[in-house]
């Protein structure tokens, strides 16, 4: 083990002693155990200079690896003394797009962040996509097995790392398809979506079933990359699947049978979509198999009220002000969600100036200071 990796890691295990841990993780399994009362909200600062969405940590050689696993461990020590609910974890951002590498894509390293060209143009070019093959070169998940490896070799067990979560099979069709066939053939094509889902489904599974195999089930998470907080062991997987918020119903329901294969093979589904999914809610409160949404860029009186089961909610990412979360909880509390808050920025907080990068812990501290009076308020004990 490096010597500055372990001095990290003391430090973050003087940081967080197991009354901690244990303190945090009730409130996370009394969170996800949908057949308890719930409590009170976990609430989680985001750690990382990157912001999602900015740019991906690059990772290609030892040395960049090294570098991004000291980072990351050095950002969880600077944060370690802010009081939420935060687990400890590695949590390694490749992107979201990468599978459609393996399909034929073009991977891109291209302004900090892994991206992949369009490549599919006509739907005979989707049906003549081959099927996954896992024994070819994958430039994309090679580098993400490779990390992970040398992350646990590196840790020696003493910290959870999160798998890599891709987004879910539709997204990276969007990704790989000229955009006006992808959309015209969801409504006029629906068989030959569903035919090249399946091929993507295998491709998701293995590489997911991969990186489960590489760090182990000891130090295995399978936190959705953008959700920032933490899953118990059997509640499941995140799916991340954008495109949902720029399609209808009917079609996002003629795809259930690939989230159906998900949840079979991994526990029930943590939903993530930006922009505005709330045409979905009533797919997804017909579908037990989804047990949490994380709609990342919505307002609680926004899909709030149409909640008719229980179900998970993780907040929305970014935050205008203080009383935008004060509004926000209230209505959470209103209808007794089973809700978990998550801060990747607020106002000024936490972001400073330009540098989407740069994490001030002072401001962050005053942030969460903030938002523990609000609960408190809402709460009225927290």
């Amino acid at each position: 083990m490096n010597a500055q990796v372990k001095e990290l890691l003391d430090k973050i295990d003087d940081k967080y002693p197991q009354s901690r841990l244990d303190k945090s993780r009730r409130k996370w399994e009394n969170l996800w155990n949908l057949n308890t009362p719930f409590a009170s909200p976990p609430v989680a600062l985001h750690r990382g200079r990157y912001a999602d969405g900015a740019g991906h940590p690059v990772h290609h050689t030892p040395d960049d690896r090294r570098k991004l696993l000291i980072t990351m461990l050095d950002d969880i020590v600077q944060m370690g003394d802010i009081d939420d609910d935060y687990l400890p974890v590695l949590t390694l951002d490749t992107g979201a797009y990468i599978l459609a590498e393996a399909f034929g894509g073009e991977h891109i390293y291209m302004g900090d962040m892994y991206m992949i060209e369009k490549f599919l143009e006509t739907p005979e070019d989707v049906k003549n996509l081959q099927p996954f093959d896992p024994d070819a070169k994958h430039s994309y998940m090679d580098m993400v097995f490779e990390t992970l490896r040398f992350f646990k070799e590196e840790t020696a067990g003493r910290i959870p790392i999160n798998i890599h979560t891709p987004q879910g099979p539709l997204e990276t069709l969007g990704c790989m398809w000229d955009s006006n066939g992808f959309y015209m053939a969801l409504l006029d094509e629906p068989e030959i979506i569903l035919q090249v889902l399946e091929k993507i489904l295998v491709a998701y599974i293995w590489y997911i079933r991969k990186q489960m195999a590489i760090i182990g089930p000891e130090q295995c998470r399978n936190c959705f990359a953008m959700s920032y907080t933490h899953r118990p062991f059997g509640s499941g997987i995140g799916v991340g699947e954008d495109v949902i918020a720029t399609i209808g119903p009917d079609s996002f329901s003629l795809t259930l049978p690939i989230y159906q294969a998900i949840a079979k093979e991994f526990g029930p589904i943590f939903l993530h979509s930006c922009g505005d999914p709330s045409q979905q809610l009533p797919v997804v409160m017909a579908n037990p198999m989804i047990a949490g949404i994380h709609f990342s860029q919505l307002d609680a009186e926004d899909f709030m009220p149409r909640i008719t089961r229980p179900l998970v909610l993780h907040s929305r990412n970014d935050w205008t002000s203080f009383e935008q979360f004060r509004q926000y909880a209230g209505v959470a509390k209103q209808y007794n969600m089973r809700s978990a808050y998550q801060f990747q920025s607020l106002g000024n907080y936490m972001q400073v100036g330009a540098d989407r990068f740069h994490y001030d812990t002072k401001l962050m501290n005053e942030l969460f200071t903030g938002i523990r009076r609000i609960l408190g308020e809402i709460y009225e004990k927290y």
